[in-house]
C-alpha cells in the first residue's frame, strides 16, 4: 500500500476551505470529562517512528537521514528530510525536529482530545492559540517564547517522513503536520483570539483513529519526564503493554541495547558502556516515577547478538493498574463501535 503526499496548493487555505468529516471513531479517542483529563492517546506506527534528534547539533546538517526500526515484528525505513526555514537573521537553514517539536506536536495531540475536531479532507485537525500554547506549556515546565513555537511548528509542517516497510506491505509519503495556518494579525485583532490557528497532522493519526487501534495514554506522567528518552521509552510501553491484569498488573518487559540505540534513534557511541550509561539514565527516571519497579542487566544470550545487552524491566503497580485502565478502555470501544456499525 503506497500513500503519497497530496499536490499542495499554493493558496493557503483556510479552516473553511477544507471539507470537513467526523468518523465515528473521532468520539472513541476524545478524552473530555474531568475523570480523564490527564490522559491523551498514543498512535499505532506514528509513535514508534524514530524522527526526533536528541541534540540540537544534528538538526542542520544532511540532506536527508534514513533509520531503521523495527515495529511489531516488522523492519521498516525511515527517511526523513528536514524542513527548511527562515531564521530571525533572514537566512534560510535545515532543520529536523527535536526535543522541543517533540514536545509541541503532543501537547497539540492533547488538546485534539480535548476537543471534538473534525477531520479537514480527511486528516484530523486541532485548532490552537500560541499564547494558548504558551500558557499550557508553562504549566508543564517548558518555556518557549512565541517566535521558538512558532518555529517549531514550521518545522514540523516542513518535515517529511517516508515510511517503507522492508517486506514491500505498506509504505508512505507524509509531513509531521500535513499543513499549518497561522492567523494573520488583522484576522487576530478582528476576532479578538487566536482561534483561526489549526493545523491537519498526517494520515497515520488519521488511520489510527479510524482503525480504533490507539491507546490510553497518561499525559501528565509522560509530561513529567525530564530525559527525552524517558518520555519517549515510556510512550513505546504504554502503547505495547497490553498484557497486565487486575491479578498481576507487575510483570517484565525486556529490550536489547541494540534495539533501542536503533528504534529510538540513538547515536552509537563507541564504548558499549557509554551507551548502556545513557539508556540506563532514562531507565532511572521511569524508575523514580513508578513506571518500572526496578531493572536489571545480562548478557544476551543469542550468539548472533554477542556484546549486545539486554534490559529486563519489572513494571510498577500503578503503571501496571494504568495499563489494565488503557486495555478496559479499548475493550469498550471495540463494543461501542461494534454496536453502531
Amino acid at each position: 500500500m503506497v500513500n503519497s503526499i497530496p499536490e499542495q496548493d499554493n493558496k493557503v487555505k483556510r479552516f473553511e476551505d477544507y471539507k470537513p468529516s467526523e468518523p465515528r471513531q473521532l468520539e472513541l479517542f476524545l478524552h473530555d470529562n474531568l475523570d480523564e483529563r490527564k490522559y491523551s492517546n498514543t498512535i499505532e506506527l506514528y509513535d514508534a517512528l524514530p524522527k526526533y534528534f536528541v541534540t540540537t547539533k544534528e538538526r542542520t546538517l544532511p540532506e536527508a537521514i534514513e533509520r531503521l526500526f523495527e515495529f511489531r515484528g516488522k523492519l521498516y525505513e525511515l527517511t526523513i528530510k528536514p524542513a527548511v526555514i527562515k531564521s530571525s537573521s533572514g537566512c534560510f537553514m535545515k532543520c529536523y525536529p527535536g526535543e522541543r517539536e517533540e514536545i509541541i506536536e503532543d501537547v497539540l495531540r492533547k488538546f485534539a482530545c480535548e476537543q471534538k475536531f473534525p477531520f479537514l479532507d480527511d486528516i484530523p485537525s486541532v485548532r490552537f492559540g500560541i499564547r494558548q500554547l504558551r500558557k499550557h506549556l508553562k504549566t508543564i515546565k517548558h518555556n518557549f517564547s512565541h517566535t521558538e513555537i512558532v518555529q517549531a511548528l514550521e518545522i514540523c509542517v516542513g518535515t517529511t517522513l517516508k515510511i517503507r516497510a522492508l517486506d514491500g506491505s505498506e509504505s508512505y509519503h507524509t509531513h509531521m503536520f500535513q499543513s499549518l495556518y497561522l492567523a494573520t494579525q488583522e484576522e487576530t485583532r478582528t476576532t479578538g483570539s487566536e482561534g483561526k490557528n489549526f493545523i491537519r497532522l498526517n494520515e497515520l493519526v488519521a488511520n489510527s483513529i479510524r482503525r480504533n487501534n490507539f491507546r490510553r495514554l497518561n499525559y501528565e506522567c509522560l509530561m513529567s519526564f525530564k530525559n527525552s528518552l524517558a518520555r519517549r521509552l515510556y510512550k513505546r510501553l504504554s502503547h505495547l503493554y497490553t498484557y497486565a491484569d487486575g491479578l498481576e498488573p507487575e510483570n517484565t518487559y525486556s529490550l536489547l541495547l541494540s534495539t533501542i540505540l536503533r528504534d529510538f534513534g540513538l547515536r552509537e557511541r563507541t564504548r558499549i558502556r557509554d551507551n548502556i550509561r545513557i539508556i540506563k539514565k532514562a531507565l532511572d527516571e521511569l524508575k523514580e516515577k513508578g513506571v518500572i519497579a526496578d531493572y536489571m542487566t545480562e548478557k544476551a544470550s543469542n550468539p548472533q547478538t554477542e556484546g549486545d545487552v539486554k534490559f529486563i524491566l519489572k513494571s510498577g503497580y500503578w503503571f501496571g493498574s494504568d495499563m489494565k485502565g488503557a486495555n478496559q478502555r479499548q475493550k469498550e470501544n471495540q463494543i461501542k463501535l461494534a454496536t453502531v456499525q
